[in-house]
């Protein structure tokens, strides 16, 4: 009997927040989920006035069930309401991550001893637009200083980790 107290709770919180029952649908993500971990994310609806989706007020805790799975904090992961064991549950599969890789130009001087700097996005392929700018993080070198530097506005490229949420600087322009 508990797991139906929990599926009418379920049922009467999504339909006073959402105003209609809410069994799967895209959320994003508060904070980063491990494999086999759990975060608050909020639920995403269709805007039918601007055309857009957006984050509503409604938010869950999600767990990923997946053994192999990690998802970011921000990221947008589509999730079902599992009755048994009463909770939400992220599909396998199917976040979309921020954009895997980005161009960039700085937005201020790289030096070899930097571990970042804000960059404004040029470009950026497979996955969801990372924002007008983002903090390009430099990669270490053994003796303490960093591999990469440029000037303002000098162009790079940048891979994206999810685990650390970062962009790491991949290629700089060449001086």
């Amino acid at each position: 009997m508990p797991r139906l107290a929990n599926y009418e709770e379920h049922r009467t919180k999504t339909r006073a927040t959402v105003g209609i029952e809410v069994t799967e649908g895209w959320w994003e993500l508060n904070a980063a989920v491990d494999a086999g971990g759990s975060a608050e994310a909020d639920y995403i609806e269709w805007n039918s006035v601007t055309s857009a989706y957006a984050v509503s007020t409604y938010s869950e805790t999600l767990y990923a069930v997946h053994p192999t799975e990690e998802y970011a904090a921000d990221d947008w992961v589509e999730a079902r309401w599992n009755p048994y064991p009463s909770r939400w549950e992220i599909r396998s599969g199917s976040a979309i991550r921020k954009a895997s890789w980005i161009e960039f130009n700085l937005d201020q001087a790289l030096g070899l001893t930097d571990a970042s700097k804000t960059a404004t996005v040029d470009n950026y392929s497979d996955g969801r637009n990372p924002g007008a700018t983002v903090t390009v993080w430099n990669m270490n070198e053994s003796g303490g200083n960093y591999v990469f530097e440029g000037g303002v506005n000098d162009i790079g490229y940048a891979l994206y980790h999810p685990r650390d949420d970062r962009y790491y600087i991949i290629q700089m322009e060449c001086p």
